[in-house]
């Protein structure tokens, strides 16, 4: 497994991973948006055999930096590229300077279903806490909260 900087030439395979996670994770702005936002920020994608197997999307607001985006190819999920990505993006951010990392995402799902209770173990698992909790939602048979998780870089 390689992680290296994004390329614009990896765009098509990305769009190919996002495609295979929506709905389940991602949602119709996320298939407009996670293209616009590789180019536009700090991108890097995890490449074996060729092939791209997930991706992690960072940027800066006021001084805060954010994960924008990350996803892993269902068929390679649990194999560590999820893990690897943010690993890489962490050691690039402590080179910077960066304290902290953020992810606004969802923090709590009922009933668990294996797509975002798999998320929140992911970054629970890599040393993320929940540092903001916002209002109960509902969308179809789901009741769900997103939140802020933030890991400090040492």
């Amino acid at each position: 497994m390689i992680i290296r900087p994004f390329q614009t030439s990896d765009l098509l395979q990305i769009s190919e991973i996002v495609a295979s996670l929506h709905p389940k994770w991602f949602d119709n702005n996320a298939v407009v948006n996670i293209p616009i936002d590789a180019q536009l920020g700090r991108s890097f994608v995890a490449q074996d055999n060729k092939k791209i197997k997930g991706f992690i999307i960072l940027s800066s607001l006021e001084g805060k930096v954010w994960i924008n985006w990350i996803g892993v190819d269902l068929s390679f999920q649990g194999q560590l590229f999820g893990t690897n990505l943010l690993k890489h993006a962490e050691n690039i951010l402590k080179d910077l300077g960066v304290k902290e990392l953020r992810v606004d995402t969802v923090i709590e799902q009922l009933p668990a279903d294996g797509s975002y209770d798999k998320t929140i173990r992911f970054y629970l698992k890599n040393g993320f806490k929940v540092v903001k909790k916002y209002k109960q939602r509902t969308f179809n048979e789901f009741v769900y909260r997103r939140g802020v998780m933030l890991k400090k870089l040492h």
